[in-house]
Protein backbone atom coordinates (compact mmCIF):
# COMPACT_ATOMS: atom_id res chain seq x y z
CA UNK A 1 0.00 0.00 0.00
CA UNK A 2 2.77 2.53 0.72
CA UNK A 3 4.84 1.61 -2.70
CA UNK A 4 1.48 2.24 -4.82
CA UNK A 5 0.92 5.69 -2.72
CA UNK A 6 4.23 6.91 -3.52
CA UNK A 7 3.88 5.60 -7.38
CA UNK A 8 1.30 7.93 -7.83
CA UNK A 9 2.77 10.78 -6.33
CA UNK A 10 3.98 13.15 -9.02
CA UNK A 11 7.60 13.03 -8.78
CA UNK A 12 8.01 17.51 -9.29
CA UNK A 13 5.79 18.05 -6.11
CA UNK A 14 7.59 15.37 -3.96
CA UNK A 15 8.74 17.93 -1.98
CA UNK A 16 6.26 20.83 -2.24
CA UNK A 17 3.34 22.26 -0.06
CA UNK A 18 0.34 20.58 0.25
CA UNK A 19 -2.74 22.75 -0.72
CA UNK A 20 -6.10 22.18 -0.74
CA UNK A 21 -8.64 21.52 -4.11
CA UNK A 22 -9.30 24.94 -3.85
CA UNK A 23 -5.96 26.13 -3.34
CA UNK A 24 -4.62 24.40 -6.34
CA UNK A 25 -6.96 25.35 -8.59
CA UNK A 26 -6.32 28.91 -7.76
CA UNK A 27 -2.54 27.93 -8.66
CA UNK A 28 -3.39 27.46 -11.73
CA UNK A 29 -5.45 30.30 -12.96
CA UNK A 30 -4.02 33.41 -11.35
CA UNK A 31 -0.77 35.28 -11.98
CA UNK A 32 0.33 37.74 -9.32
CA UNK A 33 2.53 36.23 -6.11
CA UNK A 34 1.58 37.06 -2.78
CA UNK A 35 3.79 35.85 0.30
CA UNK A 36 2.06 35.08 3.46
CA UNK A 37 3.79 35.61 7.04
CA UNK A 38 4.41 32.67 8.67
CA UNK A 39 5.80 31.24 11.82
CA UNK A 40 9.36 30.03 10.62
CA UNK A 41 12.71 29.33 11.87
CA UNK A 42 15.16 32.31 10.95
CA UNK A 43 16.56 32.29 7.36
CA UNK A 44 20.59 31.34 7.32
CA UNK A 45 22.37 34.29 6.80
CA UNK A 46 23.12 35.64 3.42
CA UNK A 47 26.88 35.01 3.01
CA UNK A 48 26.05 31.26 3.26
CA UNK A 49 24.02 31.28 0.44
CA UNK A 50 26.55 32.18 -2.39
CA UNK A 51 29.22 29.77 -3.62
CA UNK A 52 32.38 29.99 -1.51
CA UNK A 53 33.37 33.74 -0.90
CA UNK A 54 32.83 34.52 -4.15
CA UNK A 55 30.16 36.89 -3.25
CA UNK A 56 29.81 39.49 -0.89
CA UNK A 57 26.16 39.45 1.16
CA UNK A 58 22.91 41.70 0.25
CA UNK A 59 24.21 45.89 1.17
CA UNK A 60 22.41 48.66 -0.07
CA UNK A 61 23.35 50.51 -3.06
CA UNK A 62 25.61 53.21 -3.55
CA UNK A 63 26.76 56.24 -5.74
CA UNK A 64 29.44 53.67 -6.28
CA UNK A 65 27.96 51.03 -7.63
CA UNK A 66 26.66 52.81 -11.28
CA UNK A 67 29.09 51.70 -13.55
CA UNK A 68 27.98 47.94 -12.91
CA UNK A 69 24.50 48.00 -12.02
CA UNK A 70 22.81 49.83 -14.64
CA UNK A 71 24.40 47.30 -17.09
CA UNK A 72 22.92 44.85 -15.18
CA UNK A 73 19.74 46.17 -15.27
CA UNK A 74 19.42 46.20 -19.00
CA UNK A 75 20.05 42.56 -18.55
CA UNK A 76 16.31 43.05 -16.88
CA UNK A 77 14.45 45.80 -19.31
CA UNK A 78 15.25 48.87 -20.49
CA UNK A 79 17.78 50.74 -18.81
CA UNK A 80 19.19 53.79 -20.65
CA UNK A 81 22.17 54.95 -18.77
CA UNK A 82 22.14 58.28 -16.12
CA UNK A 83 24.45 60.92 -15.08
CA UNK A 84 26.62 60.25 -11.92
CA UNK A 85 24.78 63.22 -10.38
CA UNK A 86 21.64 61.56 -11.02
CA UNK A 87 22.42 58.11 -9.62
CA UNK A 88 23.72 59.64 -6.37
CA UNK A 89 20.71 61.80 -5.85
CA UNK A 90 18.86 58.72 -6.21
CA UNK A 91 20.90 56.22 -4.10
CA UNK A 92 20.77 59.23 -1.53
CA UNK A 93 17.20 58.73 -1.41
CA UNK A 94 17.02 55.64 -1.34
CA UNK A 95 19.74 55.57 1.63
CA UNK A 96 17.99 57.83 4.14
CA UNK A 97 15.07 54.94 4.30
CA UNK A 98 18.21 52.87 5.49
CA UNK A 99 18.99 55.25 8.60
CA UNK A 100 16.61 53.71 11.00
CA UNK A 101 13.38 55.16 9.43
CA UNK A 102 10.65 53.33 10.73
CA UNK A 103 8.90 53.88 7.84
CA UNK A 104 10.91 52.97 4.94
CA UNK A 105 9.74 53.69 1.54
CA UNK A 106 12.27 51.68 -0.40
CA UNK A 107 15.46 49.84 -0.67
CA UNK A 108 17.84 48.65 -3.16
CA UNK A 109 19.77 45.82 -2.54
CA UNK A 110 22.66 44.70 -4.41
CA UNK A 111 25.44 41.90 -4.62
CA UNK A 112 28.84 42.28 -5.24
CA UNK A 113 31.62 40.02 -6.56
CA UNK A 114 34.08 40.41 -3.75
CA UNK A 115 37.14 40.29 -6.84
CA UNK A 116 36.40 43.32 -8.31
CA UNK A 117 33.38 44.86 -6.31
CA UNK A 118 31.19 44.46 -9.18
CA UNK A 119 27.56 44.52 -8.67
CA UNK A 120 25.88 40.69 -10.29
CA UNK A 121 22.82 40.50 -8.36
CA UNK A 122 20.05 42.98 -6.97
CA UNK A 123 16.67 43.88 -6.21
CA UNK A 124 14.19 46.50 -4.48
CA UNK A 125 11.65 46.67 -2.10
CA UNK A 126 9.07 49.42 -2.01
CA UNK A 127 6.34 49.72 1.05
CA UNK A 128 2.48 50.61 -0.04
CA UNK A 129 1.12 52.38 3.47
CA UNK A 130 -2.20 50.91 3.32
CA UNK A 131 -5.73 52.57 5.00
CA UNK A 132 -7.19 49.09 5.45
CA UNK A 133 -6.37 46.54 7.68
CA UNK A 134 -5.77 48.84 10.61
CA UNK A 135 -3.18 51.00 8.68
CA UNK A 136 -1.20 48.18 7.57
CA UNK A 137 1.71 47.94 4.95
CA UNK A 138 2.60 46.02 1.82
CA UNK A 139 6.06 45.38 0.92
CA UNK A 140 6.49 44.90 -3.37
CA UNK A 141 9.77 43.36 -5.02
CA UNK A 142 10.64 44.54 -8.03
CA UNK A 143 13.60 44.71 -10.50
CA UNK A 144 15.03 41.12 -9.62
CA UNK A 145 18.35 40.30 -11.69
CA UNK A 146 21.57 38.23 -11.31
CA UNK A 147 24.23 38.49 -14.11
CA UNK A 148 24.21 35.86 -16.56
CA UNK A 149 27.79 35.09 -15.40
CA UNK A 150 26.40 34.11 -11.90
CA UNK A 151 23.54 32.43 -12.25
CA UNK A 152 22.78 28.96 -10.38
CA UNK A 153 25.14 30.70 -7.34
CA UNK A 154 21.96 31.30 -5.10
CA UNK A 155 22.38 34.80 -5.86
CA UNK A 156 18.15 35.26 -6.61
CA UNK A 157 17.41 33.84 -3.96
CA UNK A 158 19.77 36.21 -1.98
CA UNK A 159 18.92 38.81 -2.95
CA UNK A 160 14.81 38.26 -2.69
CA UNK A 161 15.47 37.28 0.66
CA UNK A 162 16.65 40.44 1.60
CA UNK A 163 13.85 42.12 0.57
CA UNK A 164 11.81 39.85 2.61
CA UNK A 165 13.94 40.41 5.65
CA UNK A 166 13.52 43.98 5.35
CA UNK A 167 9.85 43.86 4.72
CA UNK A 168 9.60 41.76 7.66
CA UNK A 169 11.48 44.54 10.29
CA UNK A 170 8.87 46.61 9.08
CA UNK A 171 5.90 47.28 11.39
CA UNK A 172 2.36 46.28 10.62
CA UNK A 173 3.87 45.08 7.17
CA UNK A 174 1.68 41.79 5.97
CA UNK A 175 2.21 40.69 2.91
CA UNK A 176 5.15 40.90 0.79
CA UNK A 177 4.09 40.68 -3.44
CA UNK A 178 5.65 40.54 -6.82
CA UNK A 179 5.28 40.08 -10.51
CA UNK A 180 6.93 37.93 -12.57
CA UNK A 181 7.16 35.85 -16.22
CA UNK A 182 5.73 32.63 -16.23
CA UNK A 183 8.91 30.51 -16.50
CA UNK A 184 10.06 32.15 -13.38
CA UNK A 185 6.94 31.21 -11.12
CA UNK A 186 8.54 28.14 -10.08
CA UNK A 187 11.67 29.75 -9.02
CA UNK A 188 9.28 32.14 -6.67
CA UNK A 189 7.37 29.09 -5.40
CA UNK A 190 10.41 27.56 -4.04
CA UNK A 191 11.12 30.62 -1.86
CA UNK A 192 7.58 30.57 -0.50
CA UNK A 193 5.42 32.62 -2.74
CA UNK A 194 2.15 31.19 -4.43
CA UNK A 195 0.24 32.89 -7.26
CA UNK A 196 -2.75 34.71 -6.48
CA UNK A 197 -4.55 37.06 -8.59
CA UNK A 198 -4.11 38.70 -11.95
CA UNK A 199 -0.98 41.60 -12.94
CA UNK A 200 -2.43 44.43 -14.47
CA UNK A 201 -0.44 47.51 -15.97
CA UNK A 202 -0.94 50.39 -17.88
CA UNK A 203 1.80 52.18 -19.16
CA UNK A 204 2.30 56.18 -19.29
Amino acid sequence: RIARHHLRMPPARAHTHRASARQQERLTTTTTILRRPRPRPPAPAPATMASGALYNPPRDVTPEDRNSLMPLLRQLTSAPDVSEEAFAARVAMLNRDGDGDAMPRQFCVVVPRTSDNCIVATASVTFEYKLLRSCAVCAHVEDVVVDASARGAGLGKMVVDACVQRARAVEGCYKVILDCAEKNVAFYEKLGFQRKEVQMAMYL
